[in-house]
């Protein structure tokens, strides 16, 4: 099979089931490529069966879903919990490294540690968020105690101060 290109795109790609060449449709850099991909498997597959059922509508809406929802993009940071995080603007093609273009942060170009749809990327971040509080709580805690400590230590031995 040759796909527009005219280059050879085997169907087989692992992909029996919708499911399957749904999920190798989302792997594609670009909607315009994993929509190519998804009718050109759909196109071949409904060749081969005996019925004239297609799943167009269900992997269509599967990959348009996945290419349009709001993404959050996490990307190393030198303090705790070491990761920051902001909407995603636009992806760039993979030549560029894998780089994110931000929402925040002045539309600032990262290359991430994760991507993630918007509900599980505020769950993540919130998670990331708890964390550092329970850090920074203790923190707190151990360095009062500390001072206190050392308060005492200078008083114990303020009889012998110059």
């Amino acid at each position: 099979m040759k796909n527009l290109d005219n280059k050879e795109q085997s169907l087989l790609v692992g992909c029996d089931t919708i499911h399957k060449a749904v999920a190798y449709a989302k792997s594609l850099p670009t909607v315009e490529e994993a929509l190519s991909w998804i009718v050109t498997w759909e196109h071949e597959r409904a060749l081969k069966s005996e019925t004239l059922e297609t799943f167009f509508d269900f992997a269509i809406k599967e990959v348009t879903i996945h290419f349009t929802e709001t993404k959050i993009a996490f990307w190393r940071y030198d303090k705790f919990p070491f990761l920051l995080h902001s909407p995603i603007e636009g992806i760039s093609d993979s030549s560029n490294g894998g780089s994110v273009k931000l929402t925040k942060y002045g539309g600032m170009v990262v290359k991430p540690t994760y991507i993630l749809p918007e509900k599980q990327g505020e769950e993540f971040a919130k998670l990331l968020y708890a964390l550092s509080e329970r850090k920074n709580q203790s923190t707190e805690q151990i360095n009062k105690e500390c001072n206190e400590e050392l308060n005492n230590i200078y008083r114990r031995y303020s009889g012998y101060k110059t």
